[in-house]
Formats: C-alpha cells, structure tokens, sequence
C-alpha cells in the first residue's frame, strides 16, 4: 500500500471512520508480529504485542506526524511494546528457538548452490541457527538494532525513528553489536 492510500485512510480515521483503521491492521499485521516475534521469540506474546500495538497505535493516531513513515511510526509502537511486555515478565533475555523462528518467520536463507544440494542446505541451516542463537545472547539495545538492520533491511535513519535514538547511536549500536557477534561466531 502507497503512503498516499495510507494518509487517505489515516485522514478517514481522524474523522471518525473507525472501518478504514482495518485496512491498515491488515496491510500491516504481518510485518508488525514478525518484527515482535524477532524480538521475543514466542508466538503468543508476539499475538499479544502485535494486538498491543494496533491498539496503542488508534489510541494515538491523532499524534501521528503524517508527513512521516506510518510504517516506521508502528514499528517504534510495536519495539516500545515488546520492551514493555518483556519487562513485566523480567525476560530481559528472552530466548529464541531458531528452528521455530526460521519456520516461521519470512526470512529467507540466500543459498549459495543453486543445485539444492542437501549438504549445502543443511549446513546454511545450521549457520543460520548459530547466527540466531548469537543475535539472541546479545543484550536488547543491540539486539533490537541488528534485527531492524539485517532481518528487516531497514536504514539507519528507519532505525533511529523506531528506537527514538539519535542516527549516531544508532550506528554505533550496530558496530558494537557486530563486534560481539564477531567474536561469538568464530569463522
């Protein structure tokens, strides 16, 4: 959907047409849950904070900057919710099952023989597991960072408007988060 469509529907919902804020729930509703379950690793809190955050997002829509990226402006919703949810459970580390996020997730494993070779299949699943599990240990101001970066391609500018941190922290998160991944995942 186009940001004009969307500023159509936003427009509609500021003047009381409660039924245009379905058609931004259904546009967005995968992305949001596969971002939170990136982030938390569980399928019912990831329902749970997708919900949280459609509707902390219509609570708040007056307060949205329509010149800016909805998308972005949900993300941020969906991250501050997560670390809400996360927080209340005191699961500050909460533990992905890589094999569980790779199923479910959209995330697509680029393979390097093009033959399907089951070798070469096996061991990419396996590298991706280890990559998972080390994203997973690290702490969640750079976890969060490397998952907006690497598994949802988002800039550092994207980034920096979820998180609320400047564009220079937010750079500097990701190096600091690379340098731990490096060492915990000796080539």
């Amino acid at each position: 959907m186009d940001e004009q469509k969307i500023k159509v529907y936003i427009n509609e919902i500021l003047s009381g047409n409660q039924d245009s804020y379905k058609f931004l729930i259904e546009e967005y509703k995968n992305s949001v849950y596969n971002l939170v379950f990136k982030f938390c690793g569980n399928c019912n809190d990831a329902e749970d904070i997708t919900s949280e955050s459609f509707v902390r997002a219509y609570k708040n829509i007056k307060a949205y900057n329509i010149e800016r990226s909805f998308k972005n402006w949900l993300f941020s919703i969906a991250v501050n919710a997560a670390r809400d949810m996360l927080r209340k459970k005191k699961n500050l580390t909460a533990s992905i099952d890589a094999s569980i996020f790779l199923e479910e997730s959209e995330i697509r494993v680029q393979f390097s023989d093009e033959s399907g070779n089951p070798e070469t299949l096996l061991f990419d699943k396996e590298e991706a597991e280890r990559i998972l599990a080390a994203i997973n240990v690290l702490p969640e101001k750079y976890r969060i960072v490397i998952i907006l970066r690497y598994l949802e391609n988002l800039s550092y500018e994207e980034i920096s408007n979820i998180i609320q941190k400047p564009l220079g922290t937010v750079k500097t998160r990701i190096h600091r988060a690379q340098k731990i991944l490096s060492k915990n995942l000796p080539e």
